[in-house]
């Protein structure tokens, strides 16, 4: 049985097993995927603190086994949100030390950082990573993307270009740009850089999806399977699924970036 994105028998949206949502951010969340009726955000999957991927991944849903994700489930029951207060988060600060837990859709929200590159760590408020430049925005710079303006200072919603320093961003305008970018395209609006720009992104937090550009507004609604550039010119896929992926934060992440391949797909909605 293939793993699918699925409604309920009774034509309900069924909830995540593991942050208990029907709905969610797909930008944070992935899609939801299901089998043998479980349901389940694809990055809830990643991310649960304890659930570990099996090497094949056609076993299970996504590679993680039935059984584990079960485990995980009974395991959240006991553990509390540091954001909303609710039972049932699956995400334990990776901090050495740290007892505190969240929802994935929770994150954002509490000022959580999750890393979307293996080995996918997360981070509570207390320890998530901060940039490492010192510099704080001029009075009135205006984020280049939304073009309004940003807070005084480094903060979690206020991210700066580690390689000019001088273009300061929204997170969520970030966010949103990098997933119409996709990995080979995302880069400061300002200098261009898309090298330390792209790990520094990874770093804070901002998934950034494997494919090459696109302009195709279903991909927010996560209605569109196409991962593909729309138009009367051919379509163009770049590389799989993040999660099939070993990139971290080292000299893989720029060899596999500058040996990527495309092929060639029908225009978006064919």
């Amino acid at each position: 049985m293939c793993d699918r994105e699925q409604e309920g028998s009774d034509g309900r949206e069924q909830a995540c097993l593991l942050c208990r949502r029907s709905e969610a951010d797909p930008d944070t969340c992935g899609d939801k995927q299901e089998k043998y009726g479980l349901y389940a955000h694809i990055f809830c999957l990643y991310f649960a603190t304890l659930l570990f991927r099996q090497a094949k991944k056609c076993v299970g849903l996504l590679g993680f086994l039935l059984p584990d994700i079960q485990l995980a489930v009974r395991r959240a029951a006991w553990k509390h949100c540091c954001v909303c207060g609710q039972s049932g988060a699956t995400i334990l600060c990776c901090k050495e030390g740290c007892n505190r837990w969240f929802h994935l859709p929770c994150a954002k929200e509490g000022g959580c950082v999750t890393q979307y590159i293996a080995p996918y760590r997360s981070f509570c408020p207390g320890h998530r990573p901060v940039q490492m430049v010192q510099v704080t925005p001029e009075p009135g710079t205006e984020c280049p993307i939304c073009m309004e303006p940003v807070e005084d200072r480094m903060t979690f919603n206020t991210i700066v270009c580690p390689t000019c320093k001088r273009a300061w961003f929204h997170r969520d305008c970030l966010q949103g740009q990098a997933m119409r970018a996709g990995l080979l395209y995302f880069s400061c609006p300002l200098c261009r850089d898309s090298e330390e720009f792209l790990v520094e992104m990874f770093r804070m937090g901002i998934r950034t999806p494997i494919r090459l550009v696109s302009f195709c507004g279903a991909h927010k609604a996560g209605g569109c399977k196409c991962r593909a550039v729309p138009g009367p010119a051919p379509a163009v896929q770049a590389l799989p699924h993040p999660g099939s992926l070993d990139l971290r934060f080292s000299g893989d992440l720029e060899k596999h970036w500058r040996k990527s391949r495309v092929t060639l797909l029908p225009p978006c909605g064919q």
